[in-house]
């Protein structure tokens, strides 16, 4: 099991270097504190809609119950962006729900560290499914490709960008097809993605810049705390800092090296 460190600073050296920054955005799933995400304009492109909803994008539902989905693109400003094209869903998910989403000929994705995109959602408490269709057996005919799912709730009507590292997405026990392979994420032969939408919901939701990412170390603390790292603070009037590290376990992460 690999162990990795946490960094924990006092209260007055974490006001002084969080004044300092600037928030923005608020990930649905969060890399390890020691990455950070690349911006989002350098990362490779799935999806952007600016040419439009693509003609591989595909949807699904029960619509015999009354699912209706209706796909269009709209201009949008994203956060800190320009306006844009951007994808609009309005839907309404009923009986055994629906979904939409996009086929990538088997492509390999080993080389990255997660999926990513913007989304807008319509605050309507339902609870949205990312699903990757991974690695189908070549031997056999039909879709046989495992399911990866990771799920997000709607709880804002504003944009956020949502990135996804590759240990978020869990085996999808709602739906395995014949014959799919049980070998884990694999990543080398990625044949779609979806997203399954909310059943009991009617909402208009926005997606846009469906990508991968990579994620780049800073500090990992795996080596002890760096022989470059320093501090500083009011010392003469009391002002007292102890740097240690220590193992502890990270959200869908193993236990590892941490900064106290």
């Amino acid at each position: 099991m690999r162990t990795t460190r946490v960094f924990l600073l006092s209260s007055l050296l974490l006001a002084a270097l969080v004044g300092g920054f600037r928030w923005f955005g608020v990930p649905t799933a969060i890399a390890a504190p020691s990455q950070s995400v690349d911006a989002p304009a350098a990362l490779p492109i799935i999806d952007d809609f600016e040419a439009g909803v693509p003609g591989t994008f595909f949807q699904y539902g029960d619509y015999g119950s009354g699912t209706a989905i209706n796909l269009t693109t709209t201009v949008a400003s994203l956060p800190g962006a320009a306006s844009t094209n951007v994808l609009s869903v309005s839907y309404t998910s009923a009986g055994w729900g629906a979904g939409i989403g996009n086929t990538v000929d088997k492509e390999d994705w080993t080389s990255y560290d997660g999926f990513s995109f913007w989304f807008r959602g319509a605050n309507n408490g339902g609870t949205f499914r990312v699903i990757l269709s991974d690695n189908g057996d070549p031997n056999l005919s039909g879709d046989t490709a495992e399911r990866f799912a990771y799920e997000f709730v709607d709880n804002s009507t504003a944009w956020r960008y949502v990135s996804i590292p590759w240990t978020a997405f869990f085996r999808d026990p709602g739906f395995q097809p014949s014959g799919a392979p049980n070998d884990g994420l694999t990543l080398t032969a990625v044949e779609a993605y979806a997203i399954a939408l909310p059943v009991g919901t009617s909402s208009t939701v926005m997606f846009d810049d469906i990508r991968l990412f990579k994620t780049s170390v800073i500090d990992s603390f795996e080596a002890g705390v760096p022989g470059t790292f320093f501090q500083y603070g009011d010392y003469g009037s009391g002002t007292a800092i102890n740097l240690t590290t220590t193992v502890a376990t990270l959200p869908v992460a193993s236990s590892t090296n941490v900064l106290s």
